[in-house]
């Protein structure tokens, strides 16, 4: 098991020891090498990922395994790079594996290194897998174990907020939800990944959940990018989502919440007769409900403007939107999943002003046809 946090200002790093040296331990292999060069290797493309995360709600902390699907182009090579920052990776349990048709045959590996093990100065967060035997170009996987920390301290990567619920006889309970915000390049925090733009790929996502005696799960849902292949499972304390196949997108954009929220809903009709669900979820006090009416009412129009004046459907079955208690900024523009500080979503006519109802919504549904189309 081996721990990426960062090294001390003394670069020692108490799971590696002392800062590795060109000629010591030379079964560890070159000190130089690709995790050199700050970018990912060129001639590696992340094509599919198929991630799972076991979320403990208690401890607010998680494990996790990520299978990703790579393309090897152009020069062979025997190093497979990947980011991970802040997590503890299972190193034996690290494999790597070549992939023929619909053959997948195990390759040994010869070691694996974060690349503060060969220079604590870099800091590039990379995790590198190296193959027993220098590879040609063709269809690769490599699956990883992890566990992390959900931030507490923080409104970045993997993190928890929390509201105050009053009830109607005055008393008030802090109730927390888990949520994500990874732009520019925290999603390597949360889980391992090609974490740059322009490694756009794939994503199959299946989240469980589970929580302390003493809270409904009936409350708590799970939404992210893409719609949920079926119901999800809520028994034994645990709540259980799986997600459809996502269109290829950046790491920075993959999203998911966990929430006792719930929501309103509109249909909108694109012009060949399909149908997109569109969804504003929020807390379930009832002014918060009412306020996320004006959202709902202006989200389908929007979109139906985009899509006549870019001749571009939106490509998605679903659209959520969700207002947090606590967020970093105004909102992001996740695929199918735009996040928002609540004063960003939702709309009261008593206190909200006008600047406010113009600037909200049709800001991120531009961000998000658009940027989201583009990159």
């Amino acid at each position: 098991v081996v721990s990426t946090q960062s090294t001390g200002s003394s670069g020692i790093n108490a799971e590696y020891g002392p800062p590795i040296k060109k000629d010591d331990k030379a079964d560890l292999g070159p000190v130089d090498g690709p995790w050199d060069n700050i970018r990912l290797p060129e001639n590696i493309q992340a094509k599919a990922y198929k991630m799972s995360l076991n979320i403990n709600w208690e401890h607010m902390n998680y494990t996790g395994t990520q299978e990703v699907t790579m393309e090897v182009s152009g020069e062979e090579t025997k190093y497979f790079l990947i980011h991970t920052t802040g997590l503890v990776i299972d190193k034996a349990a690290t494999t790597l594996h070549k992939v023929v048709d619909d053959t997948v045959n195990e390759l040994p590996v010869k070691r694996t290194f974060m690349d503060i093990e060969k220079k604590p100065e870099l800091r590039h967060d990379f995790y590198v897998v190296e193959s027993n035997e220098v590879v040609a170009a063709g269809t690769y996987k490599m699956i990883i174990s992890f566990a992390g920390q959900v931030q507490t301290d923080k409104l970045t990567g993997m993190y928890r907020s929390k509201y105050t619920r009053k009830y109607q006889d005055n008393s008030e309970a802090a109730i927390y939800q888990i949520s994500t915000d990874f732009e520019p390049v925290d999603a390597r925090s949360a889980f391992p990944c090609f974490d740059e733009p322009a490694q756009k790929a794939k994503w199959t996502t299946d989240i469980t959940v589970t929580f302390p005696a003493g809270i409904d799960i009936n409350e708590y849902n799970i939404i992210s990018n893409m719609p949920l292949k079926e119901a999800p499972k809520k028994e034994n304390q645990m709540v259980s989502a799986a997600f459809k196949e996502s269109v290829p997108m950046s790491t920075y954009l993959v999203c998911f919440a966990v929430s006792d929220f719930v929501y309103k809903e509109a249909v909108h009709t694109r012009a060949d007769e399909s149908t997109v669900k569109m969804r504003v979820y929020a807390r379930r006090e009832k002014d918060f409900q009412d306020s996320a009416s004006y959202a709902l009412k202006v989200t389908p129009k929007i979109i139906e403007e985009y899509e006549k004046f870019y001749k571009v459907p939106y490509p998605l079955d679903k659209l959520d939107q969700i207002a947090l208690p606590e967020f970093n900024s105004g909102a992001m523009e996740n695929w199918g999943i735009i996040t928002y500080r609540e004063s960003s979503l939702l709309y009261n006519p008593v206190t909200s002003s006008t600047a406010e109802k113009q600037r909200s919504v049709p800001s991120s549904l531009t961000r998000s046809h658009i940027s989201g189309l583009v990159t």
